[in-house]
């Protein structure tokens, strides 16, 4: 899909934008409505959400499929093929597979955070029930300013060093969380 390493840099920019706007936004948004009318109300405006985005998906056409010689997988027809010939390319680049750890080991600790928030904030905060959305939508002002970030690094050939910093910014506010008052000492951070 692109051509260049800047249309790639802009296009994972605008991506982590909008993922950041969501991890604000939607657990914010749940937070309260949770704290105003109650659960049930998420529910039912998660459920309009989901069906005005299959609507909206429903209206829109399908792009063309273009398949050049290099999109085609040799190794065999369909998602196994596609999925060989991709570690395969992804082998065959120099650092492509630590980017490839280190991403899915950032999706793992995403994956952690979710499950962790929730006790942290019922039970060691002691918040009400729309804390965990509260403390959640602060993740997603993270991913806005890591968004912003990734504006400047547009057109830069080696972003290891960029990728390295947000890891440090991600990770060291939680080692602080697992001090005595490590809470406070995060937020400062």
């Amino acid at each position: 899909l692109s051509r260049t390493a800047g249309e790639l840099t802009a296009a994972n920019a605008v991506t982590a934008w909008v993922e950041g706007m969501g991890v604000f936004a939607g657990p914010m948004l749940a937070g309260v409505l949770i704290a105003s009318s109650g659960p049930g109300m998420v529910f039912a405006v998660l459920g309009a959400a989901v069906l005005a985005a299959a609507l909206l998906v429903l209206t829109g056409e399908a792009p063309d499929k273009r398949v050049t010689e290099s999109s085609t997988s040799d190794s065999g027809a369909g998602l196994v093929g596609d999925l060989v010939a991709g570690f395969r390319e992804a082998r065959s680049e120099p650092g492509a597979i630590l980017l490839l750890c280190l991403v899915g080991g950032q999706f793992a600790i995403t994956g952690m955070l979710d499950v962790l928030v929730i006790g942290l904030a019922l039970e060691s905060l002691n918040t009400d029930p729309s804390g965990p959305g509260v403390l959640i939508a602060g993740f997603g002002v993270g991913g806005l300013l890591g968004a912003a970030m990734a504006v400047v690094l547009l057109g830069r050939r080696r972003l290891g060093a960029a990728f390295l910093l947000g890891a440090l910014l991600n990770g060291i506010p939680l080692l602080l969380m697992s001090l005595p008052f490590g809470y406070i000492a995060s937020i400062a951070f």
